[in-house]
């Protein structure tokens, strides 16, 4: 599911409709095209398509900003927020916690809040943690994202999100143990710097071995209730402390990497390209 802003259209793409072909086409088949869709989908792979993309460069590293995610953030935040213009990161981290399910257990949510503010502590950055509930409004929810530099939080739809981060911000996804998801990949394409962690340990589903040679690939794919306990449905987290050292280092480089942003020209000239009707 991707908004075109050239369009002006939500574009639903499917596997299925591949092998589905047209009206009156050879074999073969050619996929069809419809004027008007209501389908039942799920956000999976990239918030936006778009033909043009900009590089916005930080110190280390490189991404790609397609010019829909720049100017999603512009309509909402100067439309909607009645902000003059896009902000720009600054030096805090937003931790998306969660309390109900796939969430950490005690311990380790201790440990995991008291590491993250030891860490940004010491590198002048702010640490702030926030759990987003049906009750906060959308408003809210964009402002409390509207000028992190840095979203850490573990796999599930609470990182959805992250695509109100500023351009070039970075997110990072913490996985239960032996489950990983190429979801919030770079932002779902919302123009974010990644990283990812999965647990280094954990419990192994029930007959993982007797069913499945020991494969947990081939489980999670022929067993739904096998994909559910890798990801961490019905189970707390725990973080080991290697789990901890690792994540630690992934925070120093999301924050080396949140100096030197050259996005300011990017964001600027294009909200005035924009303003004056071009």
């Amino acid at each position: 599911l991707a908004y075109n802003r050239s369009l002006g259209a939500i574009l639903v793409r499917e596997e299925d409709f591949s092998r589905v072909p047209a009206p009156g086409a050879p074999a073969g088949g050619v996929q069809p095209c419809f004027e008007f869709g209501v389908v039942q989908t799920f956000l999976k792979g990239r918030y936006f398509v778009s033909d043009e993309k900009r590089r916005a460069k930080t110190k280390t590293a490189a991404v790609d900003v397609p010019e829909d995610a720049i100017e999603l953030r512009r309509r909402v935040y100067v439309n909607l927020m009645r902000m003059p213009a896009v902000p720009e990161p600054s030096r805090m981290m937003l931790y998306s916690a969660r309390s109900k399910r796939r969430a950490f257990d005690k311990p380790s949510e201790t440990a995991f809040r008291t590491m993250a503010k030891e860490v940004t502590l010491a590198r002048g950055f702010a640490f702030k943690n926030v759990e987003f509930y049906d009750s906060i409004d959308f408003v809210t929810q964009v402002k409390l994202m509207d000028s992190a530099a840095i979203m850490v939080g573990i796999h599930g739809a609470n990182l959805v999100n992250s695509m109100f981060l500023p351009v070039g911000a970075t997110l990072i996804e913490i996985f239960p143990y032996r489950y990983e998801h190429k979801m919030y990949i770079n932002g779902c394409g919302s123009g974010l710097r990644y990283f990812k962690h999965a647990l280094l340990r954990g419990e192994e589903f029930p007959g993982l071995d007797e069913k499945f040679a020991g494969k947990v690939h081939e489980c999670m794919k022929r067993a739904p209730m096998c994909k559910a306990f890798y990801r961490g449905d019905a189970t707390d987290l725990r973080l080991s402390g290697e789990d901890l050292v690792h994540i630690r280092g992934i925070m120093s480089d999301a924050m080396d990497g949140s100096e030197g942003f050259t996005l300011k020209g990017v964001l600027t000239s294009t909200i005035e390209m924009k303003d004056n009707g071009h």
